[in-house]
């Protein structure tokens, strides 16, 4: 594939994928350190009261960051890959836009954290009643609950699956990157899948499919930066 002037493309797609690396990173040590998400909207309301930035990082607002890089990465991968499988490629990364759309739209950290600060002003037992059945209406709708969420999570895992089959069979990226982008967004469409029904073993699979997402980011941003070299190679030798 001809890929000359292409190169501010991969370039944005390297430095997503690194930024999606650092965000892992930031999840990983955010959970080891800060603790688990919060659970009930009593949990919620009094976390973000008393310690917001925290409860920020341990709530999905990370995943959001996570997810919304993918707007670098797959234009990248768009550029690299349209000439294999055109259609399959045009629509997983159509799909994977919609995705960071449907997720935006229902990440509730921002909400919970503003009704946390009113949690933690108000004394009166009638207005903390309020707040924590506003909270609960907000995590009815949140990213984990809603359908908007929930087809959010089939579209951005359902076309990494296609783009890392399509990756297959490119030059310009490494087996190994196709395959762990293979296990680590199948492990994660079957938990998310299983996450309403079994919990726990969704739970589980996406802890065995998690280290995954880290290779596969790692792995991107080193097939980008390749793919920049050559491009810069290419100018140099047409010159």
């Amino acid at each position: 594939m001809d890929i000359s002037n292409h190169r501010g493309f991969f370039r944005f797609g390297a430095w997503g994928a690194v930024a999606q690396v650092c965000v892992l990173f930031v999840m990983i040590i955010a959970g080891a350190v800060l603790g688990a998400r919060p659970e009930t909207a009593r949990e919620f309301l009094e976390a973000y009261g008393e310690q917001p930035f925290a409860t920020l990082l341990r709530d999905d607002f990370s995943s959001l960051v996570l997810i919304a890089l993918y707007a670098f990465t797959f234009p990248a991968l768009f550029r690299a890959l349209y000439g294999l499988r055109p259609a399959l490629v045009t629509f997983s990364v159509l799909a994977t836009f919609m995705a960071i759309i449907l997720s935006l739209a229902t990440n509730a950290a921002l909400s919970l954290m503003h009704l946390g600060e009113q949690y933690a002003q108000v004394a009166s037992g009638v207005e903390r009643q309020n707040l924590l059945l506003a909270a609960e209406a907000v995590l009815a709708s949140d990213m984990w609950h809603s359908s908007a969420g929930y087809f959010a999570g089939l579209l951005l895992q359902g076309s990494g699956i296609l783009i890392s089959v399509v990756m297959l069979g490119s030059r310009d990226f490494m087996k190994w990157t196709a395959v762990a982008g293979i296990i680590a967004n199948s492990g994660d469409l079957i938990q998310h899948l299983l996450h309403g029904a079994i919990p726990g073993l969704g739970t589980i699979i996406l802890y065995v499919a998690g280290p995954f997402y880290l290779v596969w980011y790692i792995l991107l941003a080193h097939n980008f930066f390749s793919l920049v070299h050559k491009d810069q190679l290419q100018t140099t030798q047409s010159v």
